[in-house]
């Protein structure tokens, strides 16, 4: 099953800016496959509920540059408009994500959040930024704890 809030076209300009910005040094055709592969990620991380390991790698590496004070504002408007983009995905398994969200018990640490899954539907609406933010913290505190 697909999702119409990005496309692969999206996918390939995050795979160009990444391998600019990131020193990936991959060909052209690098680049492409690299767009493929996350264009199916982002798809998979929808249909499991939570991002794959790859999109949480991108979400990494955008939510830095877009902290970092030295990038520039053209390469940071880019960059919010693909976070917003992955929100909009987000948007489509709030339900899936809240239940994650839950799950994981992360709430102490998001000021936002009184009603459970209402509040992270309504949070990933309003504050895309914000709450991919918080996910992928809450995402990498379940996982230290599963590896102790």
């Amino acid at each position: 099953m697909r999702y119409t809030s990005m496309n692969y076209e999206d996918f390939y300009e995050i795979a160009e800016y990444l391998n600019e910005h990131w020193k990936g040094g991959f060909s052209e055709k690098e680049i492409a496959r690299n767009a493929y592969d996350y264009f199916e990620e982002f798809n998979a991380s929808i249909e499991q509920g939570y991002y794959t390991y790859t999109m949480q790698e991108i979400l990494n590496m955008l939510n830095e540059d877009m902290e970092n004070k030295y990038t520039p504002d053209e390469d940071r408007l880019q960059i919010d408009h693909w976070l917003t983009l992955l929100a909009t995905g987000m948007e489509k398994i709030s339900t899936k994500i809240a239940e994650r969200i839950m799950a994981l018990d992360c709430f102490d640490s998001y000021d936002y959040i009184d009603n459970g899954s209402e509040d992270v539907e309504r949070l990933v609406e309003e504050k895309p930024f914000d709450i991919i933010k918080w996910l992928l913290d809450c995402v990498e505190v379940y996982e230290m704890e599963e590896d102790a």
